[in-house]
């Protein structure tokens, strides 16, 4: 499962249109991130395969996105 980290959640919704007319499923959920503060829920979506399993993660967190390697 790849981890993608973005700043804005309108990124989060420009991912959901993409997977649109495919055959994955895209799901908007909340998650936690690598940051370590006291209220880490995190807007995020996740990609199913049509497999099902988990393909990508999307988490909607500035700092992570910073701190993130390519």
């Amino acid at each position: 499962m790849n981890t993608i980290y973005v700043n804005h959640k309108s990124d989060l919704s420009e991912q959901i249109s993409f997977y649109e007319g495919t055959n994955y499923k895209t799901f908007r959920t909340r998650t936690t991130c690598n940051c370590s503060h006291k209220n880490n829920n995190r807007n995020a979506v996740l990609v199913i395969s049509p497999t099902g399993y988990v393909n990508t993660c999307f988490v909607r967190c500035k700092q992570c996105k910073l701190t993130q390697t390519i």
